[in-house]
């Protein structure tokens, strides 16, 4: 499905003849028809992966889609803390934007500020168990008391968020295939994410409110 959204933005300019800025809002028109659903379907299955690591499960025992109601506050808070994460970046993006920088960097600054911050503001609601308290002194303890668990899982999605940004380079040179091929491999990439944060959230569940009961003792 993420494959044929990007694809379709990519091609839906060509499609019905139109180029520059009318092209530019038919693209973002089809963005914004498919981002709540695809990404509120990422972000359902993300929070899954992420407890299923966290409790140390081999599979995920159940699946948000029967419950939706219930994972909305859920999502909403891997939406706010997204959001929240980019706003630095994007800030910084702005002023390069208008000395004329190339987009790539500052999509690169945004993605930076993602990486960072995400992982802190969401595990920090997650103990809170609420949207609206993205800062606990738990978690925020558990950076030192943890240093190599959290420096684990920066690592890990680091190369990941890398390797999202190569691909994200190569698809403004491959047109329509190569977004086609960077949709097939962004929700690949965000369920890595969830469960890197998943890993981390049960090394320092002990340490925090979060309730996860799997057993990282042998780390």
């Amino acid at each position: 499905v993420t494959g044929f959204w990007f694809f379709v933005m990519a091609s839906i300019g060509g499609w019905i003849g139109l180029d520059g800025t009318q092209a530019l809002i038919a693209r973002f028109t089809v963005f914004c028809l498919f981002c709540i659903p695809v990404s509120g379907f990422i972000c359902m299955c993300g929070i899954a992966i992420l407890t299923m690591t966290a409790n140390r499960s081999k599979r995920v025992q159940e699946w948000p889609f029967a419950k939706l109601t219930e994972s909305f506050g859920e999502c909403a808070m891997v939406f706010v803390s997204v959001l929240v994460a980019s706003i630095p970046g994007g800030m910084l993006g702005v002023v390069l934007n208008s000395l004329d920088a190339n987009p790539l960097v500052s999509m690169a600054i945004i993605m930076i500020g993602i990486w960072a911050i995400t992982p802190i503001l969401l595990l920090s609601m997650i103990d809170n168990s609420s949207l609206f308290e993205p800062y606990s002194k738990a978690v925020w303890l558990s950076i030192k008391s943890r240093a190599e668990a959290w420096g684990a899982m920066y690592m890990q999605t680091g190369m990941a968020f890398v390797a999202t940004f190569m691909l994200l380079s190569l698809t403004s040179f491959q047109g329509r295939v190569g977004e086609f091929f960077f949709g097939l491999f962004l929700p690949v990439a965000c369920f890595f994410q969830f469960s890197q944060y998943g890993v981390l959230a049960g090394r320092i569940s002990d340490l925090t409110e979060m309730g996860f009961e799997g057993d990282f003792s042998d780390d």
